[in-house]
């Protein structure tokens, strides 16, 4: 999809008269239109949830097309979840639109339960990929 941008622009143009006396000719609303190619992120999938590591590890999963290339914004709740030594935050291109996000979480706690929001944006729009994290804890009989 292209979405046309209009410019507009006022030309200013002092000349000399006649006589050597200044005058100001003035042009304005000239406009041009530059087509820009690019448009929205949109799912390409429901986000995914995978476990790995006999259960120690949570790999939270966004599928998306963009153009632009979007930037995505994990939360956990209304925090942004920041990459530290539990969480890791990677993001592939598939090919030239086609992105896959992923939030790694590692050594799962009960705390990490919750609500997860991956936020895809780029300049043509944005969406949020929802995610419910529930489990219950390993218990010894």
């Amino acid at each position: 999809m292209k979405a046309k941008i209009l410019m507009v622009f006022a030309l200013f143009l002092m000349l000399t008269g006649f006589y050597g006396g200044d005058r100001i000719v003035e042009q304005s609303g000239v406009n041009l239109q530059e087509e820009v190619d690019g448009f929205a992120p949109t799912p390409i999938s429901k986000p995914s949830v995978y476990g790995s590591d006999n259960g120690n590890t949570v790999i939270l999963e966004i599928r998306f097309k963009a153009k632009p290339k979007a930037n995505v914004i994990w939360y956990h709740g209304t925090k942004v979840v920041e990459e530290d030594h539990r969480h890791e935050i990677i993001e592939n291109a598939k090919s030239s639109d086609e992105y896959t996000a992923m939030l790694i979480i590692r050594d799962i706690e009960m705390g990490d339960t919750g609500e997860y929001k991956g936020n895809v944006k780029n300049e043509f729009g944005e969406f949020n990929g929802i995610i419910k994290l529930n489990f219950d804890p390993v218990q010894n009989i």
